[in-house]
């Protein structure tokens, strides 16, 4: 059985004085065989950018 999943989240604050916004991006495998040997990687990256409002 082999499992992909891709997250992607955004955030995004505007506000009084506040600029913010942040971006989070995530990538899981996972390959799992019936004789019980079992592979998972995972790898994630962020990004957050904050401007003077």
């Amino acid at each position: 059985m082999k499992i992909n999943k891709v997250v992607n989240k955004r955030i995004r604050i505007i506000g009084r004085g506040v600029n913010f916004a942040g971006d989070t991006n995530a990538a899981i495998v996972v390959n799992a065989e019936k004789g019980g040997h079992c592979v998972t990687r995972a790898s994630s990256r962020q990004r957050v950018t904050q401007r003077p409002g």
